[in-house]
């Protein structure tokens, strides 16, 4: 990738110069620290990119020192003063005497690099730093599930993430004695807080870490100890998804709570209406509602069709009672089937009890009957327009066919 192209790569994703400098804010009790252990100490920046963390260190009173292999943002922090030299960091690193600084960075530089070109930056940086010196190396945290799975690869220099605990493992491996792993840069404020998204428990976790690694103090910097520098909170995958599990886990506790109380009202409404239905006043005002009902009737169709309907009910449970009474009687069945046919009203009598409407008289509903209607309509309710039309349409098919047959 050519130079420009990175350096107008960088203009407009990595953020202004303010910016870069407060994100490096969470190291300043490293850099206080050494700077009272050791105020004219060296300090040397891997891939240094634009200064900010030279002119952070500068401002401390370190002597600096810098290494990139971009030429035009080599060139760019030589024009703001800062020592910097146009290098591989590692030939940089190997270039320096032992035990001459007392701190060494790297700021995203480790997956830009082949691993085992990582370890032979730490196995250099433990020999150039003095008894007590520290390395820090921040690199994209990909135990955020969108780091590691999308944002890692919006640089198109980057190799592959690297998990924090291999990255600790590295400078343990090559002799340092005290390592420390540095979460930060989480959009997630506590992984207690309420109401935990899902997507904020994955996007949530510290976006960045860092590995701090101190060499043995032995009879040098014995005024400084990483261990008691306050850890950073940071915020970790498992602690987040536990929070969404917990609060997903309340939630479904306090509906389970809702819908047995729902459920005990409902069994309760039900055995006052069953009470109700079984009374001596419901039966007494049967006849009532049956007379209210029949005078809706009346109004809906008139005298004389009320006539009609009683006569044709009349007639026939006339003629079913008959018949159910010849169906066990093979002989009177015979007969009285040869005495209507004979009278020429079989074929008529057939025709009318098909089509003659059966009109039931409506009842109050029992208990069933109307926990079922409920059903029906809570189904309904949960039905789009679509759904809804394809269910009564199957339902007046249903009953065409049934008045059919």
């Amino acid at each position: 990738m050519s130079d420009a192209f990175y350096k107008a790569f960088e203009d407009k994703y990595r953020g202004s110069r303010a910016y870069i400098k407060a994100q490096l804010q969470v190291y300043q009790p490293y850099v206080d620290t050494l700077r009272v252990t050791c105020p004219d100490g060296a300090a040397v920046d891997l891939a240094c990119s634009k200064g900010e963390w030279l002119e952070i260190l500068n401002e401390a009173g370190f002597d600096t020192l810098g290494f990139d292999t971009d030429r035009s943002l080599v060139e760019l922090c030589k024009q703001r003063g800062l020592n910097v030299r146009q290098i591989d960091p590692l030939d940089g690193l190997k270039a320096l005497k032992d035990q001459s600084q007392i701190l060494v960075s790297g700021f995203h530089l480790v997956e830009h690099i082949p691993f085992d070109h990582l370890k032979a930056i730490i196995k250099e940086a433990f020999r150039v730093l003095k008894p007590g010196g520290i390395v820090i190396l921040e690199t994209p945290n990909p135990e955020n599930m969108f780091v590691g799975s999308n944002g890692f690869y919006f640089d198109p220099r980057h190799i592959k993430p690297i998990p924090p605990l291999l990255l600790a493992f590295v400078p343990e491996y090559y002799g340092f004695s005290k390592i420390k792993i540095l979460r930060m840069h989480e959009q997630a404020k506590s992984s207690n807080q309420p109401n935990l998204s899902l997507y904020e428990a994955l996007s949530g976790v510290s976006s960045t870490y860092a590995v701090v690694a101190q060499r043995s103090v032995t009879d040098g910097l014995t005024g400084l100890d990483i261990d008691a520098i306050a850890p950073l909170p940071g915020v970790m995958l498992s602690a987040l998804t536990n929070s969404y599990d917990h609060h997903l886990n309340q939630q479904y506790a306090e509906l389970k709570v809702i819908a047995t109380s729902a459920l005990e009202l409902a069994k309760d409404a039900e055995n006052k209406l069953d009470y109700i239905h079984r009374s001596l006043s419901w039966r007494l005002t049967k006849p009532l509602r049956w007379l209210d009902h029949q005078i809706k009737l009346l109004k809906v169709h008139g005298p004389s069709g009320r006539v009609k309907a009683f006569g044709r009910r009349a007639i026939t449970s006339i003629v079913n009672r008959g018949f159910n009474y010849s169906a066990t009687r093979p002989k009177v069945y015979k007969i009285g089937t040869a005495v209507i046919k004979k009278s020429g009203l079989y074929d008529r009598l057939c025709t009318y009890l098909v089509k003659a409407p059966i009109e039931i008289v409506i009842l109050p509903p029992t208990i069933e009957e109307e926990i079922e209607a409920n059903r029906i309509n809570l189904r309904l309710d949960y039905m789009d327009s679509n759904a809804k039309a394809m269910y009564f349409e199957l339902k007046n098919a249903i009953q065409h066919k049934e008045g059919s047959e």
